[in-house]
Order: C-alpha cells, then structure tokens, then sequence
C-alpha cells in the first residue's frame, strides 16, 4: 500500500479520532481530512488486511462475500470503497474504510432481500440491515437540523451517538417481541422519543 499519507486531522491541523459505539459495537473512527471520515477495524483485523491488500489487491469483507448478495455490489463498491484506507493516530496505525461504505454495505443486503436471492438464514443479516439503514437515517436528519440552526455547537458531543443507539435499541426491542408475523418493525409511535 505504500508510504501512508493520510493522518487523524482535519484541516485546522488538529486530531479528530474517536471510538463509535453502534449497538455494541465500538468502531474506531477519524476525519482524515475535509471530505473524507473513516471507519476502522479492531487491530487483529486491519493487519490482515492489510496483508491480503497487498497480496490480493482489496479484500472482500466478511460480510459481503456471501456468493448470493455479490451480484449486488456495484463496481463503484467493489472498486473503490472496498480498498481500505490506512491512517496515522500517533504512532498507531489504523486500517479503514470510508464511513459511507457503512450504510452502502447494507443497501447491497437489502437488494439482495429484495431481489428474493437470499436464503432463509440469511433474511436476519437483510432485517439488521434495514434496521440500522432505518436508525442512520433518523440520526442523520437530526444532525442535519443541528447543523442548519447551530445548535450542534450547544448540545451534548455525543448526542447523535446516543440517538442513533436509542433507535437501534427501539427497533432492535420491536423486532425482538414481533411476532410470526410479516409485519415489518419499526418506529411507529410506540418508540420513545429521542432526547434532546
């Protein structure tokens, strides 16, 4: 891959890095420059691929290399933000992908739902996808809201971290009490409301 380039800060020059917690999930992340955040893997993971990137050229992630969805992954995808990004915090070195490359890998799974190329023991990955496509969305409006009236530069840091999780947690709850039924869950009302 190279000399690596890309360093944890943004364009006045200070670190931006920090750990994000999706359901239970911790995902380390960083703003590498103006247009570009990343996701990083726990370390045992960016070491390996690091070392199939520069053997294989990018590797296929775990998640998308089930046979039935790989006709869902468009070439942008496959050719562009499945090569992960390398970047510097302090003397650590993180291996990344693009964080758009999050709610893009779920839509390739909810193609595949859609398209009926799933098998049945595939449709749970398909159903967490759809929840937290569901959940970013939600999440994103609001941080859009903030940004438009300034009120991000009052509220909590990690308010939008906490909302995101709150929705996770209502569709994750729903999900979990629906019956046989094929009635989707969702955030209807019965969901508690995000908090300020």
């Amino acid at each position: 891959m190279g000399t690596i380039r890309n360093i944890a800060r943004s364009p006045d020059g200070k670190p931006y890095s920090a750990v994000l917690e999706i359901g239970h999930a911790k995902i380390p992340c960083a703003v590498l420059h103006a247009i570009t955040t990343a996701l990083g893997s726990r370390s045992g993971a960016s070491k390996r691929l690091k070392r199939q990137s520069q053997t294989d050229g990018a590797p296929t992630p775990v998640f998308l290399a089930p046979k039935s969805i790989e006709p869902f992954i468009s070439n942008d995808l496959r050719n562009g933000l499945l090569a992960p990004i390398e970047y510097r915090i302090k003397v650590r070195t993180v291996t990344a992908y693009p964080a758009r490359f999050l709610p893009l890998i779920c839509d390739v799974w909810l193609k595949a739902r859609d398209a009926g190329a799933l098998q049945s023991q595939q449709m749970v990955k398909a159903k967490q996808a759809e929840i937290l496509m569901r959940a970013l969305a939600l999440t994103a409006i609001e941080g859009l809201v903030d940004e438009a009236t300034g009120y991000q530069e009052i509220r909590d840091r990690d308010a939008l971290q906490k909302i995101l999780n709150q929705y996770l947690c209502c569709y994750f709850s729903l999900l979990n009490r629906a019956t046989t039924s094929r009635e989707r869950p969702g955030c209807d009302g019965s969901a508690p409301a995000p908090a300020a």
